[in-house]
């Protein structure tokens, strides 16, 4: 075997040692393809035991699934032209959703779905500019007091104005709606989505949805780009959870409504489904692992190991990066598997457009899903190695690394949203928070559960925590194989 001139083996021969021992052990491999085994029967299992009802659900103009349900106080606008009002006085019932909206608004018909373009204040955050209902930009602080708001019409381009007195206008912004040039229907609206609450204990969790309504009071209103007077109507569009009301007339109207203008987006992440199975599937990998490093110790072996390769953490990083990639290609091929062989039986079992768009395993956040799961699993593998080499002891490393990943899984259900979801993105299985591929809009009210992937900072920080614990695990365990005996 070649040595280089200080009598250590070349670090690449090193690994390809490891590598033949890995895949020499019968035990080993099998561990390995009973992971994969797991992780995609799991999958199977947990797709074929999902269901959902058919819903009737708001299909948006880009065929997404949206939430379209207001009080609308409005009039036709037969072309381009514009309209104006100051509101204010915005209250409601305790407690008033953060994401309330007073405002003006151009729809493209009184349907829900319809496009539309709004500028609109709300109790929390500030003025903001919408369309068509993923489309959110935060145009000023200013919140439910007196503001001054003008939406003008040029055919597809809507541009939005806000003022402090009425007089001196500053423009906030244009979108493009594709109304077209036809007729649109222009006036005022008032929506306060539902508040969701959570109880949550070691007995269980318990809340729900709960129906907020506000009431904003509108005046100075006034319409540009009709002929003559024209009479304004009422009416709640879609179904909202508490039905609304306005009263008023010409310039000065009292607006209550419920509801919400905004994504819809799905209670179940599919894709996160299809992938269920790798959280049990990675306990062989984690063995194994394990038994890499501590089977060595037990046997004798690792001073011959060492005797070839007098640097120890050189055979201990080699072994490191041996396991890593094994277990990144164990489960990328079983989560890929899992995922493909989920998607039709999720589909027959109601996971169907538009509420659950078809997915493919080449589309972005699948692929971040897919990928980040055989990372996480790759990560957590150098962490249970490391644990191996530190304990030297089989099953006191296998259960520590398996305590760490599982049991705040199962903690974070019985305690405070906020608490589980900032505790979990320190945990080695915070990577798993990849999987989540549901679209998340700063403008939606709805539930995010830590043991649902939803974890503060989003998806791509939570593959920060397994980063941290292999690296700080291998460190010590660097420190560790140098000044034992072996």
């Amino acid at each position: 075997m070649t040595r280089s001139r200080t009598g250590a083996q070349p670090f690449v021969a090193l690994m390809t040692a490891e590598w033949t021992k890995l895949r020499s052990v019968r035990s080993w491999w099998v561990g390995l393809l009973s992971s994969i085994f797991i992780i995609v029967v799991v999958s199977l299992g947990g797709a074929s035991g999902s269901t959902v009802e058919s819903l009737d659900v708001t299909v948006g103009p880009d065929g997404e699934a949206v939430t379209d349900a207001f009080q609308f106080v409005h009039q036709p606008l037969p072309g381009d032209g514009s309209i104006t009002a100051r509101v204010g006085n915005f209250r409601g019932t305790e407690p008033l959703s953060p994401w309330a909206k007073a405002g003006v608004i151009i729809k493209d018909g009184t349907s829900p779905g319809a496009g539309y373009a709004a500028l609109l204040v709300t109790p929390d955050h500030g003025m903001r500019l919408q369309s068509n209902f993923t489309d959110d930009r935060y145009v000023d602080q200013t919140g439910p007091a007196d503001s001054w708001l003008r939406l003008t019409r040029d055919g597809d381009s809507v541009t939005g104005w806000n003022s402090r007195d009425g007089r001196s206008w500053r423009e906030v912004g244009t979108v493009d709606v594709g109304f077209g040039r036809g007729p649109v229907e222009v006036g005022l609206f008032v929506a306060s989505p539902d508040v969701f609450r959570t109880e949550r204990s070691l007995a269980g969790s318990s809340g729900g949805s709960f129906p907020t309504l506000g009431t904003a009071e509108f005046d100075d209103v006034e319409v540009k780009g009709v002929s003559g007077s024209t009479a304004w109507a009422s009416l709640d569009v879609g179904k909202p959870s508490t039905p609304g009301s306005a009263t008023g007339e010409a310039t000065s109207w009292t607006v209550s409504g419920s509801g919400d203008v905004a994504p819809l987006p799905p209670d179940t992440d599919a894709v996160r489904l299809s992938l269920t199975g790798v959280f049990i599937g990675a306990i062989p990998v984690l063995a194994v692992s394990v038994l890499l490093i501590t089977a060595e110790f037990r046997h004798g072996m690792l001073a011959a190991t060492i005797a070839a390769a007098p640097r120890r953490r050189r055979v201990v990083l080699a072994k490191a990066i041996v396991i890593a990639l094994t277990a990144f290609a164990a489960t990328l091929l079983a989560a890929a598997a899992a995922f493909l062989l989920s998607q039709p039986i999720l589909q027959a079992n109601g996971f169907t457009p538009p509420m659950y768009p078809s997915r493919s395993l080449l589309e972005g956040p699948v692929l971040r899903a897919v990928l980040g799961t055989a990372v996480t699993v790759g990560l957590l593998a150098v962490l249970a190695l490391a644990l191996g080499v530190v304990l030297r002891r089989s099953a006191a490393a296998i259960s520590i690394v398996v305590f760490l990943v599982v049991l705040p899984q199962l903690l974070v259900a019985a305690l405070p949203v906020g608490i589980g979801r900032t505790l979990l993105l320190f945990t080695p299985g915070a990577g798993f928070g990849l999987q989540r591929t549901t679209a998340t809009y700063e403008h939606v009210t709805a539930s995010c559960l830590p043991e649902d992937g939803c974890l503060a900072g989003g998806p791509w920080l939570a593959l920060a925590a397994p980063i941290v614990w292999a690296a700080v695990g291998l460190a010590v365990a660097l420190a560790a194989i140098r000044r034992r005996d072996l």
